[in-house]
């Protein structure tokens, strides 16, 4: 990291999960990049000279699926516990919807995810989110067939101001309200 010039990275070696929003270290995090563990399904040709057995492949693969969506799922609920956290990227090189779609679906309905909506990640790429919940079409995926990449998955969260009790709009109008007085005062 100090090769790239960030001064404000400090690597550590353990688990995401373990890594306490309430240490004076991330207390103050705003942004976090999650790239969790994931099947690697949108890498050509990841695993498939690994199993010779197409049936045993599908019955591991379901079940490998499963754990990592469960562990993707953990790793967003636990990042949006940060206090200051404003915007989460998650990214998966999954093309699998389980791993992405449905992970970020569920995110958003569980506890943590209500003070968290979709942000629109890079505006102008083409594919969009499969359709399968609201606000799907904020995710971005890429299509190794058509982008000549590797098949990729992004979705960014972005947390959900408080509301605030007129206090702004109060404010506004009083601060006009001395202008005007500062105004007359001036004339005089």
């Amino acid at each position: 990291h100090k090769l790239a010039g960030a001064s404000a990275v400090v690597a550590k070696l353990q688990s995401f999960l373990e890594v306490s929003p309430a240490d004076a270290l991330y207390a103050n995090v705003e942004y976090i990049l999650l790239d969790p563990s994931c099947s690697g399904s949108g890498i050509v040709s990841r695993r498939d000279w690994l199993v010779d057995d197409e049936e045993e492949a599908a019955e591991s693969d379901d079940s490998r699926l499963h754990s990592l969506a469960e562990f993707q799922l953990r790793c967003i609920q636990h990042a949006m516990t940060f206090p200051h956290v404003r915007l989460i990227s998650y990214s998966t090189c999954s093309i699998h919807q389980i791993e992405n779609e449905d992970v970020v679906a569920a995110a958003l309905k569980s506890e943590a995810g209500r003070h968290f909506r979709l942000k629109k990640a890079l505006p102008s790429w083409p594919r969009r989110g499969v359709p399968v919940f609201e606000g799907a079409e904020c995710c971005v995926r890429t299509n190794m067939h058509e982008d000549a990449t590797i098949g990729f998955f992004v979705a960014l969260f972005e947390r959900i101001e408080p509301q605030r009790k007129n206090t702004a709009k109060r404010r506004t109008e009083d601060d006009e309200d001395d202008k005007v007085e500062d105004s007359e005062e001036d004339e005089d």
